[in-house]
C-alpha cells in the first residue's frame, strides 16, 4: 500500500504541472507510474484527465491532495483500445486540447504517457532557451509521449495549430506534431536518448549499465496492454497489480 508520508526536507519547487491522461483500461499503468513517481519526491503537482466515469471515480477516491483530477469533456472510453483504431485516434487527438487548458492559464506542462516510468527527476534536463523539450522516437523524429512545454505566446500558437489539425479528422497525433515542427520556427530541445530512450532502445539495445543512466523509460515500440506489462515485468519495473493508492 502506498501511504502519504510527511517529508520535512527542503524541496525545490517548479512552475510546472505534470499532465497525464488515463482510462479504466490503463488504470494499472497509472498505478505503476504513480508508485515510481512518488519515490522521486518531486515537488510538481500532477493533473490527471479521466477519460471515463469509472476511472474518474477511482481517481477522485484517492486521498492524495497533490493530484488534481478532471473528467474529460471529449471522451468516454473505459477500456483498452487497439493502436491505430478510430477510438485510439480519437483519444490521442485530444492531447493538445488538454495541454492548451493549462498553457492558457500560464502553467508550464510536462505531458507524460502512462507507459513510462520515471527513474530520475527529469526537471534538471529542462534547461536552456527552448520552448519545448521532447523525447525522441527515432533520429530527428520527436515523440509526443514525453513533452515539456513552456507557457508562452509561441507555444500557445503552436499547440493551437496542433489541436486545429486534429479536431475535424482525429488521427495519430505524433506525425502531425512532427510535420508542424518542420513548418515552424519553434525552439525544441531533443532530449538525449541515453537519458530519455525509446522502448526500442531501452528494452532491446541498452546494456544493464546503460539502463542505470536512464531518467525516463518509455515502453513504446510495442503494441498491446499485456505485452507492455510483460516487458516492464522483465526488467522489474512493474509493481504488484493489487497495489492500493489510497
Amino acid at each position: 500500500m502506498i501511504k502519504n508520508v510527511p517529508d520535512t526536507r527542503r524541496k525545490t519547487t517548479y512552475n510546472w504541472t505534470i499532465l497525464l491522461t488515463v482510462n479504466n483500461g490503463f488504470y494499472d499503468f497509472f498505478q505503476n507510474w504513480w508508485w515510481h513517481f512518488r519515490k522521486l519526491d518531486i515537488s510538481v503537482p500532477v493533473s490527471v484527465i479521466a477519460e471515463d466515469d469509472i476511472v474518474f471515480e477511482k481517481l477522485t477516491s484517492l486521498s492524495d491532495s497533490s493530484i488534481e483530477v478532471r473528467r474529460s469533456e471529449y471522451i468516454s472510453i473505459d477500456k483498452t483500445v487497439s493502436y491505430d483504431s478510430m477510438l485510439y485516434k480519437k483519444m490521442v487527438s485530444a492531447r493538445p486540447t488538454y495541454i492548451l487548458m493549462y498553457l492558457k492559464n500560464g502553467t508550464n506542462v510536462i505531458y507524460s504517457d502512462l507507459d513510462t516510468v520515471w527513474l530520475q527527476n527529469p526537471m534538471p534536463y529542462l534547461k536552456g532557451n527552448f520552448d519545448i523539450w521532447s523525447q525522441l522516437d527515432a533520429e530527428n523524429y520527436l515523440c509526443t509521449g514525453f513533452l515539456a512545454i513552456k507557457s508562452k505566446n509561441v507555444t500557445l500558437k503552436f499547440i493551437q495549430k496542433w489541436e486545429d489539425a486534429l479536431r475535424d479528422t482525429p488521427t495519430l497525433n505524433q506525425p502531425v506534431f512532427n510535420w508542424l515542427v518542420k513548418q515552424s520556427s519553434i525552439k525544441i530541445k531533443q532530449l538525449h536518448s541515453k537519458r530519455f530512450p525509446s522502448g526500442k532502445q531501452y528494452f532491446d539495445q541498452f546494456s544493464k549499465t546503460e539502463r542505470l543512466e536512464v531518467v525516463v523509460v518509455h515502453n513504446n515500440w510495442i503494441i498491446g496492454h499485456d505485452k507492455k506489462v510483460k516487458r516492464f515485468q522483465n526488467v522489474n519495473l512493474w509493481v504488484n497489480e493489487t497495489i492500493s493508492l489510497v
